[in-house]
């Protein structure tokens, strides 16, 4: 069943967001938008190589550095009003991770979906959960789909790309997104806060005990 509603999955790296947007699109009927794909599909434009701008952002990806903030906010505007055009209801597991990003996503969707159609959680991870997990992650080279712990396949369920080991999931490159994380994606997550629209998930439970709670959230308000 579809339903034309906004939920935001935030959390440190390694905390499942993707796991748990692929599960609850599913379960929702939403489009699940994965930004880091959008802005791999942007840097990675052979018509742009030469483009300074596209430059600087396949540095800062590729670094494991957090894009610009203006030039990811453009982009993730710009493929929602296409969305919400097509009248979908839309799942981020990587927006917003600045403030500024969250402060423009709430002015643009909340008159588009109603405040009463946004959700936002917070699955809460500490560094050395998050490590550990990100240590043995593999994922699939063209959706981005992590595979479960005990998944040793090659190739991927879901669209059939060669399973990888991510370069930017490697230690020090982590240690450095982690703390991009602390630095400019926490404030984020208190503006969701602050307005209200915040729930806080515990990240250490399953990945079925996680889902089932978000579900019951989200089932509870659509009454």
């Amino acid at each position: 069943m579809e339903n034309k509603i906004i939920i935001f999955l935030m959390g440190p790296p390694g905390s499942g967001k993707t796991t748990q947007a692929e599960k609850l699109a599913q379960e929702f009927g939403l489009v699940h938008f994965i930004t880091s794909e959008f802005i791999k599909n942007a840097i990675y434009n052979p018509a742009k190589a030469e483009d300074p701008i596209i430059q600087r952002e396949k540095y800062l990806y590729e670094s494991g550095l957090l894009n610009t903030d203006d030039w990811v906010v453009d982009l993730v505007i710009e493929e929602t009003k296409k969305l919400e055009k097509l009248n979908k209801g839309i799942i981020y597991s990587g927006s917003p991770k600045r403030l500024v990003e969250s402060e423009v996503l709430i002015k643009e969707l909340e008159p588009l979906y109603g405040r009463g159609n946004l959700f936002a959680f917070f699955v809460n991870l500490d560094f050395e959960e998050a490590f550990k997990r990100i240590k043995s992650r593999r994922l699939c080279s063209r959706c981005g789909l992590p595979l479960l712990a005990g998944d040793d396949s090659n190739i991927c369920k879901k669209c059939g790309g060669e399973i990888i080991i991510r370069t930017i999931d490697d230690p020090e490159k982590f240690k450095l997104r982690f703390d991009e994380y602390i630095k400019k994606t926490e404030p984020a997550i208190e503006y969701f806060r602050e307005k209200g629209l915040l729930f806080d998930v515990d990240g250490r439970k399953t990945p079925e005990e996680v889902h089932r709670e978000i579900s019951d959230i989200i089932k509870s308000r659509l009454k």
